[in-house]
């Protein structure tokens, strides 16, 4: 059960970009004096990476959640949605994200992802017999290059939509059988397809929740996420007998910093 600290701390946490957004700038009264306020929009020139203009600038995101693996060592059907609610963390890990963002059009945007979690699965509660449990847990890093789609916004605000490729290294602890303890290591080229959306916070931050799905091409004794291989070298199948290769879900909330440089429309100065 979550804690009343917990979501104190968290919303402790999701106040800070809209502190930091607020800008302080002076501003004539009708007496013609000078009065400082703050404000949340209509920010003063900034430099460095940010655009001209009103439009998208770079993004830099950080971003955090939950995965769910699928593969070889399955149940039937998703945690989530389980008959069996005390399953659902059987095969659901945690990961982090650090990425950034090009727009290279008004809808389009290019982003360059390195991702780092832990995956596990074991199928203990599903098939009883000794000689047909399995069991791992792997640590993944996750370098991915995507493309996203803004169908109704500028590149960086809203909702979208991105696929890509990526490759993921996996270091891998898995357990034959409860006979055999081993540890690989393995890489898999992957693909990463996903929705999400980004909510801005005045002009230079957003927060923002994204769904992805990670689905490797191969699933071979040379490249998997779980240390079985889908068919093994003696030929025999590892694992329920499904088309699919390893891959896993992930869910989670994104905090982004956007490179933008708005020219302040009713300031008296540009800089103070």
């Amino acid at each position: 059960m979550i804690k009343h600290k917990h979501i104190f701390i968290l919303l402790i946490f999701l106040s800070i970009p809209l502190i930091m957004s607020a800008q302080r700038r002076r501003i004539i009264n009708n007496d013609g004096r000078y009065k400082k306020v703050y404000s949340w929009s209509n920010r003063t020139n900034s430099y460095g990476l940010h655009t001209k203009g009103k439009g998208s600038g770079h993004i830099l995101t950080l971003e955090f959640g939950l995965n769910q693996y699928f593969g070889d060592v399955e149940f039937p059907g998703l945690a989530i949605v389980d008959q069996n609610s005390n399953n659902w963390d059987t095969h659901t890990g945690f990961y982090g994200e650090l990425s950034y963002m090009i727009p290279i059009q008004k809808h389009l945007g290019l982003r360059f992802h390195v991702l780092g979690g832990k995956l596990n699965g074991n199928n203990f509660k599903y098939l009883d017999a000794p000689n047909q449990q399995k069991e791992f847990a792997s640590f993944i890093v996750e370098p991915d290059v995507t493309i996203e789609y803004y169908p109704f916004s500028e590149a960086g605000r809203w909702f979208y939509i991105f696929g890509g490729v990526g490759v993921t290294y996996s270091n891998i602890n898995y357990t034959h059988f409860g006979i055999t303890e081993e540890n690989v290591n393995r890489i898999s080229p992957t693909i990463p397809i996903g929705l999400g959306v980004n909510i801005p916070i005045g002009n230079n931050f957003a927060v923002g929740f994204e769904v992805d799905c990670h689905q490797t091409l191969m699933d071979n004794a040379s490249s998997s996420l779980d240390g079985y291989p889908f068919v093994n070298p003696q030929g025999e199948v590892s694992g329920k007998q499904s088309k699919w290769a390893d891959g896993y879900f992930t869910a989670g909330i994104k905090l982004s910093y956007i490179f933008r440089n708005n020219k302040c429309s009713i300031c008296r100065f540009d800089k103070y």
